[in-house]
């Protein structure tokens, strides 16, 4: 017996380490389109300052990482990961870029995969050539429980074909009796809600949808409520809509589905509400979320399909380089870096200053070759 004891004892004191990729700068770079990768969250812990993902407060999370050879789009799934007690791991799942754990710009999240039913994650998202994206996945957290561990199975597809299915059309009447059709918001990034005037949580996060759709109109961006109340008397129930729409000083479009419209099937049926559709800018439904939320919440989402193509132009002189930009609702910070192979991005020491539509920073000559780019915050 003498003879495996030291055996046991160094699986014990191994045991006891926490993950090789337990803090974000310990991250394990993944390469290639199809990756699969086998980890483990026991024992691993949360950085001061690392956002918590998906919502959740977690509290065991581990990072990958992953750089886009070109732009498309990239699937990262958690699925048949197993928890401690033998069934499926409740994970936690958070796509971003950005140079530190403190200062990460979310692409994309997830708690439970919505196509499914498990409690493993799954998110798409579009993805541009040269970025890097990093990875965390933690375990859900019940309070005041830990939150869940064990080992973790990490696959990511990419493709240059998008995933992700058209958003059906639609032409409904709004609160005035005026027909109101899905192509008058082409070109939009578009929070579809279905709600209703009886619903709680609707009701709850109502304010926060006319905030969000207040900030971020004039950057591409609408919130549309389609009511799913009763029709009354065979007709569509403009005035108890309306009615509630002026209470609550809803500022975007309204629409009412009922009575007659197919939009509720279309969408693959309203079951339970509030139900929130996010479609980008090419009229794909990226995201579908079942309950109330809060602005943050949904500016997390919205945020990245707003500014996916900001529009940047570069001009050179002998006195300096000038960097433009629109100017936008989000703020963007300017970094440089001297490499793409191996790129080190640091925010650059410059005035950024406003001239008409755009903002512009100038910037000395150097001397030495750079690359720039914008980090939203």
């Amino acid at each position: 017996m003498s003879c495996c004891l030291p055996a046991f004892t160094s699986l014990g004191l191994l045991a006891q380490s926490a993950p090789s990729n337990d803090n974000f700068a310990g991250a394990i770079s993944l390469t290639g389109n199809t990756v699969s990768a086998t980890g483990s969250n026991l024992r691993a812990t949360r950085q001061p300052g690392e956002p918590f993902h998906a919502g959740n407060r977690g509290g065991k999370s581990v990072w990958w990482s992953w750089s886009a050879k070109e732009s498309g789009y990239a699937t990262v799934s958690t699925a048949r990961s197993i928890s401690t007690n033998g069934f499926e791991l409740d994970t936690l799942l958070g796509i971003y870029t950005g140079p530190a754990v403190n200062a990460l710009t979310e692409v994309a999240n997830n708690d439970d995969d919505p196509g499914s039913d498990t409690l493993t994650s799954k998110v798409t998202f579009r993805v541009t050539a040269g970025a890097t994206y990093h990875i965390a996945v933690d375990g859900f957290a019940f309070d005041p429980e830990p939150a869940d561990a064990g080992t973790i199975q990490l696959a990511l597809i990419f493709s240059t074909t998008s995933p992700f299915p058209s958003a059906p059309g639609w032409a409904l009447p709004d609160i005035n009796g005026q027909m109101v059709r899905s192509t008058n918001f082409a070109g939009k990034v578009i929070l579809l809600n279905f709600w209703a005037t009886w619903c709680g949580p609707c009701r709850e996060e109502t304010p926060d949808l006319v905030a969000l759709h207040n900030q971020y109109a004039s950057d591409g961006f609408t919130v549309i409520g389609v009511s799913v109340d009763d029709a009354v008397n065979s007709a569509p129930p403009s005035a108890l809509v309306g009615s509630f729409a002026v209470g609550y000083q809803m500022n975007y479009p309204i629409v009412m589905s009922r009575p007659g419209s197919t939009v509720e099937s279309d969408y693959g049926g309203i079951s339970a509400i509030p139900a929130t559709f996010i479609i980008d800018r090419q009229n794909h439904i990226v995201t579908q979320i079942v309950g109330s939320n809060t602005k943050s919440y949904y500016e997390r989402l919205v945020k990245p399909l707003l500014y996916a193509d900001l529009r940047t132009e570069a001009l050179s002189s002998p006195n300096g380089s000038l960097i433009s930009w629109p100017v936008t609702q989000a703020s963007f910070i300017l970094e440089a870096s001297q490499s793409l192979s191996s790129p080190v991005w640091q925010a650059v020491n410059a005035t950024v200053q406003t001239a008409g539509t755009n903002r512009v920073v100038t910037l000395t000559p150097i001397g030495a070759a750079r690359f720039y780019r914008l980090r939203m915050q």
